[in-house]
């Protein structure tokens, strides 16, 4: 054995063994070198604790499987209601369990990290609630990515553990971080449950792959409340009855009536209320009719509307203006009428019959336009212009402008 040692430290030429035939002259050789021996012995080591670790992984996951289906085993004796370490003709399978736990229980080690998974207590009672924590011990180089768990952590295809609450923290221990997942966990069913393990991944600076790890499986034992059968039923007791006080009924008898007489009121006060209309008061400025006529002709002749080839627009606008005239200041509904119904009105107004002429004159020469599409000459569009504000301002009244006051009713 020492000579194994001895020789296997003892440094060695480099071996050269040939890959190819031989080269021709001049090429060279082409070698490759092999391990020494040492590094042959530490790569032996590194792969049986390898092999030994994935072994262990599987004989703990196989654990696992047999000790789900322990509950269906045991029988009516080893219900979960009995602890576990103290029933009778289950006793040894009990401590094989708790044995075959403590052997597997062990922390998970890579590299870099290290897991220890607790629970508070192993046994609870139904509703109750029991803390459980994964600790993980890693350096500043490594990541940790934990998987989110939600409400509730998967037992099989029917039960599960319910997550009440959750809290993480980091310590620092020894130049290493320390990360600390606490879960409050409950069951409202009775029986064993199987924490499983819970996978989540590292990854590292130099390399970004994500290396699975697996935390340790946890038996929980949910037990039920026991109940004293030996004991008889009691019947339900009756409710109690507490007599009423005379001064209690009157003083509910008046608080109900003042209640029902006051909606009484209310009612009829809606109902036959009078409702008074309110009048709502405005002013309003108002002009005499030679004030509108003259600002619309001078804003009609600000446009310049002849001038930039508009010739319909503009003698509408100027037929408007003096029917609008016409109908403030002779009471005459101008707008509504034809020239010969104007025309026909007008004549028993008093104005002289220059002036007739000249407006009837005026109010065709615009109804052709519009209507007949008629071109009048230039000084034709001046001169219609002119008669407009002669006729208004010949007819004007000495009305000022004044202010009126509008009442109306809401």
């Amino acid at each position: 054995m020492s000579d194994f040692f001895t020789n296997s430290l003892t440094p060695r030429p480099p071996l050269r063994r040939s890959l190819t035939p031989p080269l021709s002259e001049g090429e060279g050789d082409r070698t490759v070198c092999l391990l020494p021996s040492n590094a042959r012995v530490v790569l032996f080591f590194s792969s049986l604790f390898f092999i030994t670790k994935f072994f262990l992984n599987t004989l703990h996951t196989s654990v696992i499987i047999v000790l789900s289906s322990i509950k269906f085993r045991l029988g009516k004796e080893n219900s979960p209601d009995t602890p576990l370490l103290r029933r009778g003709g289950g006793g040894e399978a009990g401590w094989g369990v708790v044995l075959l736990l403590l052997f597997f229980s062990y922390s998970s080690f890579a590299s870099n990290i290290s897991i220890i998974t607790r629970l508070d207590t192993n046994e609870i009672l139904i509703g109750d609630w029991v803390k459980y924590s994964v600790e993980i011990v890693r350096d500043n180089e490594t990541q940790i990515v934990f998987p989110d768990l939600g409400n509730a952590l998967k037992v099989d295809s029917v039960r599960e553990i319910e997550i009440l609450a959750f809290t993480f923290d980091t310590l620092l221990q020894s130049g290493m971080k320390k990360e600390i997942r606490t879960y409050t966990i409950t069951a409202f069913d009775s029986g064993y449950y199987i924490i499983p393990p819970i996978q989540f991944y590292t990854k590292t600076q130099e390399d970004d792959m994500l290396a699975p790890h697996l935390t340790e499986a946890m038996l929980l034992t949910v037990k039920s409340i026991e109940v004293d059968t030996t004991d008889t039923f009691k019947p339900i007791k009756a409710p109690l009855t507490m007599p009423f006080s005379m001064m209690e009924i009157i003083t509910e008898l008046l608080i109900g009536a003042g209640i029902l007489v006051l909606l009484a009121a209310i009612i009829l006060y809606r109902v036959f209320r009078k409702k008074k209309p309110i009048i709502m008061k405005r002013f309003v400025r108002k002009q005499p009719a030679h004030e509108i006529a003259l600002e619309k002709l001078r804003v009609l002749e600000d446009k310049k509307l002849w001038q930039k080839g508009e010739v319909k627009t503009y003698y509408s606008e100027l037929s408007e203006a003096m029917r609008e005239y016409i109908e403030l200041r002779y009471n005459i509904p101008a707008l509504e009428s034809t020239t010969k119904e104007i025309m026909t009105r007008i004549g028993i107004t008093g104005i002289t019959q220059k002036q007739r002429e000249d407006l009837q004159r005026m109010l065709q020469t615009a109804d052709l336009v519009k209507f007949a599409k008629y071109a009048p000459m230039p000084d034709e569009h001046a001169k219609a212009m002119t008669t407009a504000y002669d006729l208004v301002n010949a007819t004007k009244t000495d009305e000022q402008a004044h202010n009126e006051i509008i009442e109306e009713k809401t």
